[in-house]
């Protein structure tokens, strides 16, 4: 019987548990690396789906990082490791959402988008329901009300401890 390596895993785990280091230059350096000692194992379907979620979380691409940790097709300690990660993307996504979506017209004064529903809020970012949704856009001063965020009304911004 053919005996198979985790290589390639134990290696996608290493570029995932190392995505801040250095300002992610670490993962960059090794990538290289690997890329041309073994290409067998960067072109692996692991090592590359730990650099999709690497640039994903690089480029503040939220959508395509939550995507990817709902993914059945994503490994359970993938998605384990990409927890480690998950509060400072909800809040890096809850600033960009009440800039955009709380943008107000220069002429009127009045915003652009007045509500999102909750329901999508907590599909897109993970939450488990929508009273987890509304208490963390609550903590960042998100005005929730009903089943809608009221972009209008909010105003972002972090609590002091």
């Amino acid at each position: 019987p053919s005996r198979g390596t985790a290589e390639p895993e134990m290696r996608g785990l290493y570029i995932l548990l190392t995505m801040n280091n250095e300002g992610g230059m670490e993962v960059l350096k090794y990538s290289g690396r690997l890329c041309t000692q073994k290409p067998d194992i960067f072109y692996s379907k692991p090592v590359q789906l730990a650099l999709t979620i690497f640039r994903a979380k690089k480029d503040h691409n939220y959508a395509k990082f939550f995507r990817l940790l709902r993914c059945p097709s994503t490994p359970y300690l993938f998605s384990c490791i990409m927890f480690k990660y998950v509060e400072s993307m909800r809040k890096e996504t809850l600033l960009m959402m009440s800039r955009v979506y709380g943008a107000k017209h220069k002429t009127t004064g009045e915003a652009f988008y007045d509500s999102y529903p909750l329901e999508k809020l907590v599909n897109l970012l993970c939450y488990e329901d929508e009273s987890e949704a509304t208490e963390a856009c609550r903590h960042y001063g998100i005005t929730v009300e009903g089943d809608q965020v009221l972009w209008r009304h909010s105003k972002f911004r972090e609590p002091r401890d």
